[in-house]
């Protein structure tokens, strides 16, 4: 009677357990998709500082998310594409190194997202300089820090 009574206390504690493991995984998904829609409204309404803070919100619940990265390249591409006027074609070549390092990113996290990934990169990739055309002082693969409300490091890419 005695080791019945241990069994059930122990298989309390396991069923308490997962219990706890569920309901901690249930709010972390309710976390995301709460995240993850915010992201996207806030993008819709062109509020990309706010919409990349909260994208990074759910690398702190998720950081292996591959369409995290992906929705965080989504936002600095759209916001390159709006042509701001106060960033020159410099710039918004900078914008989407970043672009692709997210992409780059969402494929080291999850190999199962690289063919979508390199499609994405492919696009991407020709919006930036080529070799003929630019007249700058910075060489393939040297790290550099775009500026503004963006404030990130990034490798400077030359049109493929």
């Amino acid at each position: 009677m005695k080791k019945l009574k241990i069994h059930y206390s122990l298989l309390f504690v396991f069923i308490f357990l997962i219990n706890i493991s569920t309901n901690a995984q249930q709010k972390d998904v309710n976390q995301i998709k709460s995240l993850t829609t915010k992201s996207w409204r806030l993008l819709e309404e062109k509020q990309y500082k706010k919409s990349r803070d909260t994208a990074e919100l759910l690398l702190k619940v998720n950081s292996c998310s591959s369409s995290t990265y992906a929705l965080l390249g989504t936002i600095y591409a759209k916001y390159a594409a709006e042509g701001n006027t106060e960033d020159d074609l410099i710039n918004r070549s900078l914008i989407y190194c970043l672009v692709i390092d997210m992409y780059e990113k969402a494929k080291q996290v999850d190999p199962g997202y690289t063919q979508q990934a390199d499609t994405w990169i492919e696009v991407y990739s020709s919006y930036l300089p080529d070799h003929q055309s630019t007249f700058i002082n910075i060489q393939e693969r040297d790290e550099v820090i775009l500026e503004g409300w963006i404030n990130r490091k990034t490798k400077f890419r030359y049109k493929p």
